[in-house]
This record gives structure tokens, sequence and C-alpha cells, in this order.
């Protein structure tokens, strides 16, 4: 029995390292794939201690300096980063299915033709969501929508909407960077990446109080940071990995085109659908409560979604891991990798959630110094929506990876948001803050976890696609 177990975990451990294995072989290639998911969930473990350790300095740092008020402010705005599923049409994503089947065809071409048509087609998406929001931004009067009383917080509100707005356009083109390199199974560089940005946005803030600046400061340094390193991410994929991916105008192609907005389009409608389960909560409770109730909502939030984000970073390299197994028709690996990862995810959440549920409002009062009032119905309905999400998570990276039911998934995407934001609005009028996070787990569990697990087993019938990205029939690597 010792000595079984001894040897799963040196079967384990052969894949921690920076060596490619020889994929000349399908064992090799099925060993090289375990090892990039490996080193990306390691690299994304650290990456998000970093992250988690930066927020435990941030959130009180940023809660007692700027006030309640403001961070809440701050809060609501910055959730529109979410929103970035709308602006992109879903051809991020669409991209990671398109690169994760040129890689499995070894098929260069697509892979250029792919990377310059999405660049182009963020470029212009861009152009157009700044001409069209920068005027709607100037001309709504935001303190009375988010209910701001301060009139010193009400000075700041439009021009720091208006700049972190266009900070986030700028992210939208950049951050296709971050699609490449989990479609190549490099999540692992996304993650060193996050790390800096991270540190950066700390050191920003720490700098910020120490010199007594005021909240535009601050958005501009935390909005500001995710470009930065955008950049440089991007600048190193084009000059030393991959050089032969900078876009170029020769390079788009109309059926690649094609592809990417219909793969996108899918992606798109179930994006706004995850934004509506998660952060749409947060402008709800801002809406209806007031912007200083959010932190009330979203510091326990952070806590509670600790690891499920920890697990979300292992889980994100396997998309095109199943990709690019599914193109080979390695549908074993697939089933053996996928129910090893929805054990992994369900367990893992059941003793951090049942603490928090316990002790979340001493945990937050040592923590921030604030005695924020949390009632008990929104610690379990953050529990439950938790749970949830760590059933859901494994099986969208797998849904994904098939790239089949794409029609029905989108259907089923709108009914679920338009239900979803309708309990939310009436259960926050009803019940209080608890209310916006019970909406999204009655969807969830009634609409999208019967629904996902149904088609699960259609594709572990053997209904998955494999062909349904070829651009062309050219197969040679150029």
């Amino acid at each position: 029995m010792i000595k079984e177990q001894i040897d799963k975990f040196k079967t384990i451990v052969k894949y921690f390292r920076l060596k490619p294995f020889d994929v000349s072989t399908i064992q090799g290639e099925e060993a090289e794939r375990h090892r990039r998911i490996a080193i990306s969930a390691i690299s994304g473990g650290i990456s998000q201690v970093v992250n988690y350790s930066v927020m435990l300095i941030m959130v009180p740092l940023l809660l007692n300096y700027l006030g309640k008020e403001q961070y809440g402010l701050w809060l609501t705005i910055s959730s529109m980063a979410s929103f970035a599923v709308f602006s992109d049409f879903g051809i991020g994503n669409g991209l990671i299915n398109v690169l994760g089947k040129a890689n499995g065809l070894n098929n260069r071409k697509m892979a250029k033709q792919a990377v310059s048509s999405a660049y182009i087609a963020m470029i212009v998406i861009s152009a157009i969501i700044i001409i069209v929001g920068v005027p709607i931004i100037i001309n709504v009067d935001w303190n009375r929508f988010f209910k701001i009383a301060n009139p010193a917080t009400a000075a700041l509100t439009q021009n720091a909407i208006l700049i972190y707005f266009i900070f986030f356009v700028v992210n939208i083109v950049l951050s296709l960077i971050v699609k490449i390199r989990m479609a190549y199974q490099e999540a692992y560089i996304n993650n060193v990446f996050l790390a800096i940005t991270k540190v950066l946005m700390l050191i920003g803030c720490i700098t910020g109080k120490l010199f007594e600046f005021n909240f535009i400061y601050f958005v501009v340094v935390l909005s500001g940071a995710q470009c930065l390193t955008g950049l440089i991410n991007t600048m190193f994929l084009m000059t030393q990995s991959r050089p032969w991916l900078i876009p170029k105008t020769k390079y788009i192609n109309k059926a690649t085109s094609i592809v990417l907005l219909k793969t996108g389009v899918f992606f798109y409608i179930t994006g706004i659908s995850a934004v509506i389960a998660t952060q749409i909560d947060t402008l709800v409770i801002a809406r209806f409560l007031g912007a200083e109730a959010v932190p009330t909502y979203s510091i326990p939030l952070k806590l509670f979604m600790i690891v499920n984000i920890l697990i979300t970073f292992v889980l994100m390299p396997i998309w095109p891991a199943y990709r690019e197994a599914l193109t080979k028709k390695q549908l074993g690996w697939v089933k053996k990798t996928f129910f090893r990862t929805m054990l992994f995810s369900v367990i893992i959440n059941i003793i951090p959630l049942i603490t928090l549920t316990l002790f979340c409002p001493k945990i937050v009062k040592i923590w921030t110094g604030e005695a924020l009032e949390i009632p008990l119905s929104l610690l379990i309905a953050l529990s439950m929506s938790v749970i949830c999400m760590s059933i859901l998570n494994p099986l969208a990276m797998l849904l994904n990876g098939a790239n089949v039911f794409l029609k029905q998934r989108a259907a089923i995407a709108i009914i679920r948001s338009l239900v979803n934001l309708t309990i939310s609005i009436y259960l926050v009028n009803r019940i209080g803050i608890s209310g916006p996070v019970w909406g999204t787990v009655i969807c969830q569990g009634l609409i999208s976890v019967p629904i996902s697990i149904y088609f699960m087993k259609q594709i572990f019938k053997g209904r998955y696609d494999g062909n349904h990205l070829d651009c062309h029939n050219t197969k040679t690597k150029n």
C-alpha cells in the first residue's frame, strides 16, 4: 500500500520540470500536457499567494485611507473589468480554441491568421467603444446613480470613471496576450506577470498613502498597472518566444475571422451570463443600497473566493489541453483528467467554507479593523455560490475545450442571465444585501449545474468536435 502511494507520488512529481517531454509518441504528448498543466498550476499557486498577500495589505490600507464611500466607489468602478466579456465579442476566448486546434495540428499558418485577425478586430472594437463610451460617461449623473453623498467624493466620481474606462479599453487589446499564452498552455508566464502587476499596485498604493494623494491617483495606479504588464508580456512574446506570431495585415484571413466571430459569439453570450452571475451583484447592491454598502458584500466575497480562484488557476490550463487532446481523439485522457479535477475542486473548498461561514465577521474585524455587520444569510449564500462554482468551473473547462452545443448553451445562458438579474433585483429589495447572491445561487443550482452535467455526459458519449475550427485544408507547417 505504501509502495503504491510512493509510486503515485513519483509519477506526479516527474511532471514538475522545465524540460519538455518528447512528443513523438502518444505517451509523450500526454506527459507534456500534464507537465504544462503542472507548472502552470504551481506558478498559478505562487501568483495567487502574492495576489492574496497584496490583497491582505491593500484592503485595509485603501478602506482606512479612502473611507467606505470612496473605497466602495472603487470596488463598483473596478467591477466594470468583468464586462470585458461584452466588449471583445468573445473573440479572445474564441482565439484560445482556434490556436488550440492549430497547435494540435502543428499548423503555424492557421495560428498566424488567427492572431492577426483577432488583433485587428480588437483594435477596431476598442476604437468604437471609446467613441461611443466617452460621451455617455461624460453625460451620466454617476453621483445620483451610485447615491454618492460626500461632496468630496462627488467631485471626483466622473473623472475616476472616465480614467478607468480608458485604461479598461486599452486593456481589451492587451488582454489578447493572456489568451494566446493560454492556448499554448503557457499560463505560467501569465501568472508571473499577474504577480508583478499586484506588486506594482501595492507599491503604488503605499506611495499614494505616504504622499497623501487623492482618489484619482489610486484609480490610475490600480488600473494602469495591468496595462503596463500586459504590454510587456506582449512584447516578450512577439520578440522572444514566438516572433512568427507578430500580427501582420497580410495574415488577415476572412475564413479565420468568420471562425473567430462564430465561436466568439458563443463566448460573448456565455460571458455576459457569467458577469450577471457574479459582478452584477456589486452593481445591483450599489444601485439599490448605495456605494457605502458595497464593502459589506465585497470584503467577505474576497475571502470566500480565495480557494475558488486558486483552483481556477489550476483549471484554466486544462481548457486548451482538452482542446488539443480532443483534436487528437484522446477521449480517455480527457475523462480521467476531468473527474480528477472535479473531485479536487469540490473537496478542497469544504473546510474553508465552513470556517468562513462561522467566523467571517471576526476575521474581517481582525483583517481590516472595521466591524462590518455581515448577515448570516449573506455568508450562507456565499458558501452555496462557491460550492456551485466549484462544480461549474471544471465543467466549463471541459465544455469550452469540446467546443460543442454552442447554440444551445448560448440560448440557455441568455435565459439564465435574465432570470438571474430579475431575481437579484427582486431579492435585494426584499431581503437586502444577501438578495443578489441568493439570486445567483438559485440560477446556478437549478439551471447551470444540471444542464452542464447533461452536456458533459454527451461529450463522454463521443459528441465532441474535432473539426469545426478548420479554417482551411492545409496542415503543413508554415
